[in-house]
């Protein structure tokens, strides 16, 4: 289940292509642009104690041809940020590598991707964090005319409501909405509950973009997203995610020589989120005995730091790969024991 890219050996990436032309890109060009994306949780009137992390990256669209684009990715940067300090994430050589290594050839019909064809080794988290890139660079009402409707990106399967303001095209999204969001494994995703009321959802999920073109091409985009915990949210408190997201070109230079891409693809996917399946991957915790350690390790440290935070995280997406015996062993093992008497 989920948006997994499915095998189709010898598929062009496109295989159609629109005949409108609203849009600009030149063929033979390449568009340079500057991404930067920052994530930032806190409790509502306590800002200053927050966390959050943030992309940085340059992003070119090469136009193989009308239809025909690639994405690739270069001078990344991934920074954690605790309360007012921010400082690279550790591993930032590797992240870099896997972001930078893999262009992402996508069908571009006249500002609507359907469909991207990413490489066989590309990994899940670096696939999205490029879904998310093309999101921002998605528009449905130009070529359409329509001021709502349905629309398929890394938020889900969302109606988005459009608005021509002077030189300027607002979307907007109203996320509790939207289908196809229960992809992740992250607590902040959500799917909504048919017939539901809106206060019966746990979050309030809204997402604004303004793009702005000159000449046919998207000059500037920015994206503001937020995500308000419902159930501690009361007289404007409680727990709250925003994401601000910028795409701004800096350059636009005919390529030469084009990069050269395979024709025909074997995967074909979508901008839906995609979930890791963890097959393959090795747990970082293998038994209860191990997972006891991390909590003894949790339970001595003084105050919130990177490490600790990153030792959390990875504690409860571990707890996840336990089975229902070894929970059971760590519960004996753990309970009561964060006051040193280990």
């Amino acid at each position: 289940m989920g948006n997994v890219a499915k095998p189709r050996p010898g598929i062009p990436c496109v295989a159609t292509c629109t005949g409108t032309n609203q849009l600009n890109y030149q063929k033979g060009f390449r568009y340079t642009y500057k991404y930067t994306t920052a994530t930032n949780s806190f409790l509502q009137g306590s800002s200053h104690e927050s966390s959050g992390v943030a992309i940085e990256c340059l992003v070119n669209i090469d136009v193989l041809d009308k239809c025909h684009h690639m994405l690739t990715l270069k001078n990344t940067q991934i920074k954690g940020s605790m309360s007012n300090e921010v400082e690279l994430l550790p591993g930032q050589e590797k992240l870099r590598s896997s972001l930078e290594k893999h262009p992402l050839q996508f069908s571009f019909q006249d500002g609507i991707i359907p469909e991207i064809c990413p490489s066989d080794s590309e990994e899940t988290w670096a696939l999205n964090i490029k879904r998310g890139i093309l999101s921002v660079l998605q528009d449905s009402y130009t070529v359409n005319k329509q001021k709502t409707v349905e629309e398929v990106d890394i938020s889900g399967k969302c109606l988005s409501t459009y608005k021509v303001q002077g030189s300027l095209l607002v979307k907007f999204k109203n996320l509790n909405d939207c289908s196809l969001r229960s992809m992740a494994v992250t607590s902040l995703q959500s799917v909504a509950l048919p017939n539901s009321a809106s206060h019966q959802q746990i979050l309030d999920s809204q997402l604004e973009c303004t793009q702005s073109y000159k000449g046919g091409i998207i000059e500037m985009a920015t994206c503001n997203e937020s995500n308000v915990f419902r159930p501690f949210s009361k007289e404007g408190k409680g727990a709250k995610t925003e994401i601000v997201t910028t795409l701004k070109l800096l350059k636009m230079e005919e390529a030469s020589p084009m990069p050269r891409v395979e024709q025909k693809t074997s995967q074909h996917s979508t901008l839906l989120f995609e979930r890791e399946s963890g097959k393959g991957k090795k747990t970082r915790y293998s038994s209860a005995e191990q997972v006891t350690d991390a909590v003894r390790q949790l339970c001595l440290t003084k105050g919130m730091t990177f490490e600790s935070a990153d030792l959390f995280m990875s504690l409860v997406f571990d707890l996840r790969g336990l089975s229902l015996g070894a929970l059971r062993d760590l519960w004996q093992r753990a309970l009561f024991k964060c006051r040193d008497n280990w």
